[in-house]
Protein backbone atom coordinates (compact mmCIF):
# COMPACT_ATOMS: atom_id res chain seq x y z
CA UNK A 1 0.00 0.00 0.00
CA UNK A 2 1.04 3.29 -0.64
CA UNK A 3 0.21 7.15 0.17
CA UNK A 4 -1.50 9.31 -2.39
CA UNK A 5 -3.56 12.50 -2.44
CA UNK A 6 -5.62 11.14 0.90
CA UNK A 7 -2.28 10.84 2.79
CA UNK A 8 -1.88 14.42 1.81
CA UNK A 9 -4.94 15.78 2.52
CA UNK A 10 -4.19 14.64 6.32
CA UNK A 11 -0.76 15.76 6.29
CA UNK A 12 -1.94 19.16 4.96
CA UNK A 13 -4.83 19.67 7.10
CA UNK A 14 -2.38 19.01 10.54
CA UNK A 15 -0.19 21.68 8.85
CA UNK A 16 -3.15 23.71 8.63
CA UNK A 17 -3.80 23.67 11.79
CA UNK A 18 -0.69 24.03 13.06
CA UNK A 19 -0.04 27.52 11.64
CA UNK A 20 -3.84 28.41 12.53
CA UNK A 21 -3.24 27.75 15.78
CA UNK A 22 -0.03 29.70 15.47
CA UNK A 23 -1.48 32.80 13.91
CA UNK A 24 -3.91 32.60 16.87
CA UNK A 25 -1.16 33.25 19.31
CA UNK A 26 1.20 35.75 17.31
CA UNK A 27 1.05 39.01 18.81
CA UNK A 28 1.77 42.48 17.67
CA UNK A 29 4.90 43.47 18.11
CA UNK A 30 5.66 46.25 20.80
CA UNK A 31 7.15 49.56 19.92
CA UNK A 32 10.84 49.34 22.37
CA UNK A 33 10.71 45.86 22.17
CA UNK A 34 14.22 44.37 21.53
CA UNK A 35 13.74 41.71 18.28
CA UNK A 36 16.69 39.64 16.81
CA UNK A 37 16.86 36.80 15.73
CA UNK A 38 15.60 37.50 12.23
CA UNK A 39 18.83 35.41 10.33
CA UNK A 40 17.90 32.32 11.96
CA UNK A 41 14.07 32.82 11.58
CA UNK A 42 14.57 33.04 7.96
CA UNK A 43 16.86 29.96 7.63
CA UNK A 44 14.40 28.02 9.93
CA UNK A 45 11.16 28.97 7.03
CA UNK A 46 13.51 27.79 4.55
CA UNK A 47 14.01 24.48 5.84
CA UNK A 48 10.83 24.20 6.89
CA UNK A 49 9.47 24.87 3.70
CA UNK A 50 11.78 23.09 1.77
CA UNK A 51 11.32 19.53 3.82
CA UNK A 52 7.23 20.28 3.91
CA UNK A 53 6.82 20.20 0.00
CA UNK A 54 9.71 17.13 -0.32
CA UNK A 55 7.28 15.53 1.76
CA UNK A 56 4.36 16.32 0.19
CA UNK A 57 5.26 16.26 -3.28
CA UNK A 58 6.60 12.62 -2.81
CA UNK A 59 3.36 11.52 -1.13
CA UNK A 60 1.50 12.32 -4.02
CA UNK A 61 3.63 10.45 -5.67
CA UNK A 62 3.13 7.48 -3.70
CA UNK A 63 5.33 6.36 -0.96
CA UNK A 64 5.38 2.87 1.05
CA UNK A 65 3.08 2.88 3.73
CA UNK A 66 5.47 1.17 6.48
CA UNK A 67 7.03 1.36 9.43
CA UNK A 68 9.41 4.27 8.07
CA UNK A 69 6.23 5.77 7.14
CA UNK A 70 3.90 5.32 9.97
CA UNK A 71 6.89 6.16 12.75
CA UNK A 72 7.54 9.59 10.96
CA UNK A 73 3.54 10.30 11.35
CA UNK A 74 3.73 9.66 14.66
CA UNK A 75 7.07 11.50 15.43
CA UNK A 76 5.91 14.92 13.49
CA UNK A 77 1.99 14.68 15.37
CA UNK A 78 3.92 14.82 18.58
CA UNK A 79 6.10 17.72 17.30
CA UNK A 80 3.35 19.79 16.34
CA UNK A 81 1.74 19.05 19.73
CA UNK A 82 4.67 19.93 21.43
CA UNK A 83 4.88 23.46 19.70
CA UNK A 84 1.13 23.51 20.46
CA UNK A 85 1.78 23.50 24.06
CA UNK A 86 4.70 25.51 24.16
CA UNK A 87 3.06 28.03 22.14
CA UNK A 88 0.06 28.45 24.74
CA UNK A 89 2.62 27.96 28.04
CA UNK A 90 4.35 31.35 26.65
CA UNK A 91 0.59 33.09 25.86
CA UNK A 92 0.97 37.11 25.06
CA UNK A 93 5.04 35.92 24.58
CA UNK A 94 4.87 34.07 21.66
CA UNK A 95 6.67 35.44 18.82
CA UNK A 96 8.49 33.87 15.88
CA UNK A 97 11.62 36.34 16.00
CA UNK A 98 13.78 36.53 19.58
CA UNK A 99 11.89 39.59 21.09
CA UNK A 100 12.75 40.72 24.44
CA UNK A 101 9.39 43.08 25.83
CA UNK A 102 9.48 45.99 28.56
CA UNK A 103 7.31 43.95 30.58
CA UNK A 104 8.86 40.69 29.63
CA UNK A 105 8.60 37.44 32.10
CA UNK A 106 10.58 34.75 32.30
CA UNK A 107 8.31 31.75 31.52
CA UNK A 108 9.52 28.82 33.95
CA UNK A 109 6.66 26.39 34.27
CA UNK A 110 4.71 24.22 32.21
CA UNK A 111 7.00 22.55 29.38
CA UNK A 112 9.42 25.10 30.35
CA UNK A 113 10.22 23.87 33.47
CA UNK A 114 11.78 20.53 31.57
CA UNK A 115 13.47 22.43 28.88
CA UNK A 116 14.26 26.05 27.76
CA UNK A 117 13.83 25.94 24.49
CA UNK A 118 10.50 23.93 23.65
CA UNK A 119 9.92 25.74 20.51
CA UNK A 120 12.96 25.22 19.22
CA UNK A 121 12.90 21.06 20.28
CA UNK A 122 9.21 20.90 18.71
CA UNK A 123 10.28 23.06 15.15
CA UNK A 124 13.22 19.70 14.81
CA UNK A 125 10.61 17.23 15.89
CA UNK A 126 8.35 17.94 13.62
CA UNK A 127 10.67 18.62 10.09
CA UNK A 128 12.50 15.07 11.75
CA UNK A 129 8.86 13.17 10.92
CA UNK A 130 8.50 14.78 7.86
CA UNK A 131 11.96 13.70 7.15
CA UNK A 132 11.06 9.83 8.21
CA UNK A 133 7.60 10.24 6.17
CA UNK A 134 9.20 11.25 3.21
CA UNK A 135 12.03 8.41 3.10
CA UNK A 136 14.31 9.94 1.48
CA UNK A 137 18.39 10.87 1.92
CA UNK A 138 17.46 14.27 -0.16
CA UNK A 139 16.19 15.81 3.43
CA UNK A 140 19.88 14.83 4.96
CA UNK A 141 20.88 18.35 4.51
CA UNK A 142 18.48 20.27 5.15
CA UNK A 143 18.42 18.77 8.37
CA UNK A 144 21.72 19.34 9.02
CA UNK A 145 21.14 22.87 8.60
CA UNK A 146 18.06 22.69 10.43
CA UNK A 147 20.40 21.09 13.34
CA UNK A 148 22.74 24.19 13.40
CA UNK A 149 20.73 27.06 12.68
CA UNK A 150 18.42 25.85 15.90
CA UNK A 151 21.67 25.32 18.18
CA UNK A 152 22.73 29.09 16.79
CA UNK A 153 19.53 30.80 17.69
CA UNK A 154 19.23 28.83 21.29
CA UNK A 155 22.95 30.27 22.11
CA UNK A 156 21.38 33.52 20.60
CA UNK A 157 18.24 33.50 22.65
CA UNK A 158 19.95 32.29 25.66
CA UNK A 159 21.98 35.84 25.94
CA UNK A 160 19.28 38.07 25.32
CA UNK A 161 17.53 36.54 28.12
CA UNK A 162 20.28 36.18 30.45
CA UNK A 163 21.41 40.22 29.71
CA UNK A 164 17.55 40.82 30.33
CA UNK A 165 16.96 38.35 33.36
CA UNK A 166 20.61 38.29 34.77
CA UNK A 167 21.17 35.94 37.52
CA UNK A 168 17.42 34.60 37.25
CA UNK A 169 18.27 33.43 34.27
CA UNK A 170 21.35 31.67 34.89
CA UNK A 171 20.26 30.18 37.27
CA UNK A 172 16.91 28.43 35.24
CA UNK A 173 19.54 27.69 32.42
CA UNK A 174 21.46 25.79 35.02
CA UNK A 175 18.99 23.45 35.96
CA UNK A 176 16.90 23.31 32.89
CA UNK A 177 18.41 21.30 29.71
CA UNK A 178 18.28 24.00 26.22
CA UNK A 179 16.83 20.86 24.42
CA UNK A 180 17.05 17.74 26.01
CA UNK A 181 13.77 16.57 27.19
CA UNK A 182 14.62 13.53 28.28
CA UNK A 183 17.14 15.04 30.95
CA UNK A 184 14.11 17.47 31.68
CA UNK A 185 12.19 14.39 32.85
CA UNK A 186 14.56 13.24 34.41
CA UNK A 187 15.39 15.55 36.33
CA UNK A 188 12.01 16.03 37.46
CA UNK A 189 11.34 12.45 38.29
CA UNK A 190 14.65 12.18 40.70
CA UNK A 191 12.66 15.07 42.87
CA UNK A 192 14.36 18.45 41.21
CA UNK A 193 13.15 21.59 42.69
CA UNK A 194 9.99 22.41 40.63
CA UNK A 195 10.50 25.55 39.07
CA UNK A 196 6.62 25.97 37.45
CA UNK A 197 5.30 28.30 39.68
CA UNK A 198 1.42 29.32 38.92
CA UNK A 199 1.67 32.94 39.44
CA UNK A 200 4.55 33.78 37.23
CA UNK A 201 2.00 33.12 33.94
CA UNK A 202 0.62 35.63 31.82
Amino acid sequence: MVTGWPAFAVFTAVVAVRHFFQFLYRTRREKGAETSGLATTSLLFICYVSIWITAGVLMVLGLPMGVLFFSGAAVFVAGVALRLVAIVTLGAFYSEAIEIRNNHKLIRHGVYSLVRHPLHLAFFVELLGMSLMAQTLWLIPPMILLAVTIAVRNRTEDGKLSEKFGEEFRGYSARVPAVNIFGGVIRRLLGRKQLDKPETQV
